[in-house]
């Protein structure tokens, strides 16, 4: 029998795919629209002339792990109040797989890791700007995910005549790994500062929504509601995030 989680991850998927990948290739072209405006400029861009930073920033979400996100980034000043943002995160993760009501026994929780690449846009604010993309700002992100399940060995239970002479087999299976992607966007508020003329310091607040689109789990296996609940792992984990960065003026 299908359980209620199932129908309902299905319900999710059929109503959600198509209209996300579609957000997302909008907000894509959107940010590359947003930016195109950089020969419309008389005046270079950039703080003293130099337009591209790279840095480095620590996520951190309010999630029972105290999970750490680790993101690299390369910043492109497109105009003297946008810039265009690209950035690799990597973040890792313990969780524990509900099944559906299957009856599956694992020996311990399960590891997620992320991989997700973003493209991004600031807009800061026109009246602190000085010229150049300092202060306060707001940042829309396209996000693009690839993750993978660790598993460990894992048993399946069967009972073979019902109660009250119940009979249960119990079969080991060996671990494995399921990878899935997705897909999704975000909204941020920050504020950057620069210090000592290279230094840019770099903190704000995100808010993302993130689903899953594919895997490759076998349908109602055990690696497939792994991957359902690994899904919510990921949404809850990019729902609101707190961030600090430090980078310099590369060119």
């Amino acid at each position: 029998m299908v359980s209620w989680r199932f129908n309902y991850f299905m319900k999710i998927h059929t109503l959600f795919s198509f209209v996300i990948r579609a957000s997302v290739i909008r907000l894509c072209l959107l940010i590359i629209f947003l930016s195109g405006n950089l020969f419309s400029f008389s005046q270079v861009p950039g703080y003293m002339g130099k337009r591209f930073t790279i840095g480095y920033s620590l996520g951190i979400v309010p999630d029972e792990n105290h999970v750490l996100t680790h993101t690299l980034t390369l910043n492109y000043a497109v105009t003297k109040r946008k810039e265009l943002c690209v950035g690799a995160a990597y973040f890792k993760t313990l969780f524990v797989g509900s099944f559906g009501g299957m009856s599956y026994k694992t020996l311990d929780d399960e590891k997620l890791s992320t991989i997700d690449f973003s493209l991004g846009l600031k807009i800061f604010s026109r009246k602190k700007t000085a010229g150049a993309p300092l202060g306060m700002y707001f940042k829309w992100e396209a996000l693009y995910y690839i993750n993978t399940i660790n598993y460990r060995p894992y048993i399946i239970s069967k009972v073979i005549h019902p109660y009250p002479n119940a009979l249960v087999v119990e079969t080991p299976h060996q671990g494995g790994s399921v990878r899935f992607l997705s897909i999704g966007g975000a909204f941020g508020i920050g504020k950057q500062r620069i210090f000592f003329n290279k230094l840019v310091l770099d903190y704000g607040v995100r808010a993302g929504l993130v689903f899953p689109i594919n895997q490759t789990a076998g349908w109602e296996s055990y690696g497939y509601y792994l991957y359902l609940d690994a899904g919510t792992k990921v949404l809850l984990h990019e729902l609101i995030t707190a961030r600090i960065g430090l980078g310099f003026l590369a060119f």
